[in-house]
């Protein structure tokens, strides 16, 4: 799981500029100073001030769709170690199949416990949510997904950090091998158009929170095994991640937008391998 934001940010910068240069991000005057921008090697806030990302990761791309450990911490203290150690930026991992799950319930959001029912099953779901509720009072049985994000975003603001939203994975699983279904477009589990579907949903959401700066198109793309035929390559590539970036860039002008190149995000040279 990397996060090559540095890297990564000019070339992603410079595909939605020549897509949709004409959109006019929205300048904040608070922090964080919003929107952000690439310039060089750099990443510059609204003021042209130089921004610096000291970066973790927040899982919740796993079965649960939920971000890991709030079972056990509350979020304000899983924040505030996070603050301590001295980061200013957290990625957080989400699967498409959260937002599938919400156009398969008309447009609402499943709850938490749905999610953990579902994921665990009755006993082991019903214990980890009243664990959930026991360190997060505030999360209960009809708390959405997408309502605890909020908090996780809101709590984020108030201590100061920076939130990166990072599309994991399509189906809810540990993350990643060429086997796992989700490694490239068109794979088993990777459904292209809910991919696309899931960004736009995603950018739109984010404007609810102005210290969401950022957003992946996809973590660690690869060959599959499951699908050897599908054509892996620097074409199918720039086509996918392009189209993508076009789609976060209209739904919200003021992310960032990551990318990964092949070979578990090791290849960004323009080349077609075997």
């Amino acid at each position: 799981m990397k996060l090559n934001l540095l890297t990564l940010l000019p070339l992603a910068a410079a595909a939605v500029q020549t897509a949709l240069a004409a959109t006019t991000p929205i300048r904040r005057d608070e922090w964080p100073h919003g929107p952000f921008k690439t310039e060089g090697n750099q990443v510059k806030n609204a003021n042209g001030e130089p921004v610096i990302f000291v970066g973790t990761n927040w899982p919740g791309s796993g079965e649960t769709t939920i971000p890991e450990g709030i079972e056990f911490r509350s979020i304000a203290d899983i924040v505030s170690m996070m603050k301590y150690v001295g980061y200013n930026f957290v990625r957080h991992t989400y699967p498409i199949q959260m937002i599938d799950q919400i156009y398969e319930n008309n447009g609402t959001d499943i709850t938490v416990q749905h999610a953990l029912l579902y994921a665990l099953g009755e006993d082991n779901g019903t214990r980890i949510m009243e664990m959930i509720n026991k360190n997060n009072p505030q999360i209960t049985n009809s708390t959405t997904h997408l309502e605890v994000y909020s908090m996780i975003a809101e709590e984020e603001k108030k201590q100061g950090m920076l939130m990166h939203l990072d599309n994991h994975i399509s189906r809810a699983i540990w993350c990643c091998s060429h086997d796992d279904g989700n490694a490239w477009f068109g794979d088993m589990d990777f459904d292209v158009s809910k991919w696309h579907r899931g960004h736009r949903y995603m950018a739109e959401w984010a404007k609810k929170h102005s210290n969401i700066v950022s957003m992946s198109l996809r973590n660690e793309l690869r060959k599959s095994a499951v699908k050897p035929g599908l054509e892996y390559n620097w074409d199918t590539w720039w086509g996918n991640v392009l189209e993508a970036a076009e789609n976060i860039h209209a739904a919200n002008p003021n992310l960032l937008i990551t990318i990964s190149g092949l070979d578990y995000d090791i290849d960004l040279c323009p080349h077609h391998p075997s």
